[in-house]
């Protein structure tokens, strides 16, 4: 298949995989990374791709802030490398990042969350769940 046939695939919608939760007073619809997973899995035994890896680039600390007012604060910020191999032998990569406060206060600690959230983000490169991220 081509790298267009490839991102058609992965861009259909996931209904059966999106989650919802609140995030700042606001409800966000998101597929969680295991599910990506399963999408990519999918793809690989319906024979759209070869084979998908995930490499951890690298794993950072520095301070941002939550917002304008805030002071600085210790984040993880997680670069990630998501490798398609099509069908014909060549592999497609796409690199995203993922950041976290060392503080969250969420489910999970901060270096994984980083690197799901940057998995999500380089498999929205490829079309996965990125019509989530379309406003009305």
């Amino acid at each position: 298949m081509s790298m267009n046939e490839v991102t058609q695939f992965l861009s259909k919608p996931w209904k059966q995989y999106e989650r919802t939760r609140e995030q700042k007073g606001a409800l966000l619809t998101y597929i969680p990374w295991y599910h990506v997973v399963k999408i990519l899995d999918s793809a690989v035994e319906e024979q759209v791709f070869k084979r998908w890896e995930l490499e951890i680039l690298r794993i950072e600390e520095s301070q941002a802030s939550r917002s304008k007012d805030a002071k600085p604060e210790p984040i993880v910020v997680v670069t990630v490398r998501l490798t398609l191999t099509l069908n014909d032998g060549m592999p497609v990569s796409r690199d995203a990042t993922g950041i976290e406060f060392m503080a969250s206060g969420g489910y999970g600690d901060p270096i994984s969350n980083a690197v799901s959230m940057a998995f999500r983000r380089a498999a929205a490169m490829f079309g996965v769940g990125l019509y989530l991220y379309e406003k009305d």
